[in-house]
C-alpha cells in the first residue's frame, strides 16, 4: 500500500497513515473539484484504514527515540507528557476530515501499545510503586 489515492483513474493524492496531502499539480477549479471528490473517496478509507491498525498486532508499531509512534512507514503520532513518567500520553496525526470515530480509534489504540511497553519495560520499577509493603517519604 503506497497511499495513493485515485478517483476515476485520476491520482489525487497521498494518503500517510491518516493525513491526507493533496496533488501538488492540480491548479484552481480543478484542484478544487480534485478535493471535493477526495474527501468523499477517503471517509471509507479513513475506517478501514483505522479499523486495520487498531487490530494490527503490537509489532508494527513502534516508537522512535524522539517521541514519535510510526505503524510500519507512517507517523500515526507522538509522546506527549503525562501525569508522571510512567504513564506518557499520545497525541495522533489523524486528518479532521477523517472524523472523531477514526481519531479516538487510533489514540486508543496507541495508548494501548504505549501502556503495555511501559508496563513491560519498566515492571520492575511499577511493582515497587505499587508495594504497600515500602515504608518512606514519597518522592514526586
Amino acid at each position: 500500500d503506497k497511499g495513493e489515492v485515485t478517483v476515476e483513474g485520476e491520482f489525487v493524492g497521498r494518503l500517510d497513515g491518516f493525513r491526507f496531502t493533496p496533488d501538488k499539480n492540480a491548479q484552481g477549479a480543478e484542484a478544487k473539484t480534485l478535493m471535493s471528490a477526495s474527501l468523499q473517496a477517503l471517509a471509507p478509507q479513513f475506517h478501514l484504514r483505522a479499523d486495520r491498525f487498531y487490530n494490527a498486532p503490537d509489532t508494527e508499531i513502534d516508537f522512535t527515540e524522539q517521541g514519535g509512534l510510526m505503524w510500519g512507514d507512517n507517523a500515526v503520532g507522538k509522546l506527549v507528557a503525562g501525569p508522571d513518567p510512567l504513564s506518557p500520553q499520545v497525541e495522533v496525526f489523524v486528518d479532521d476530515t477523517a472524523g472523531a470515530d477514526v481519531a479516538q480509534k487510533v489514540e486508543r489504540r496507541l495508548q494501548h501499545f504505549i501502556s503495555r511497553k511501559v508496563q513491560a519495560l519498566f515492571e520492575p520499577l511499577i511493582n515497587l510503586q505499587k508495594d504497600e509493603e515500602l515504608t518512606g517519604k514519597e518522592i514526586k
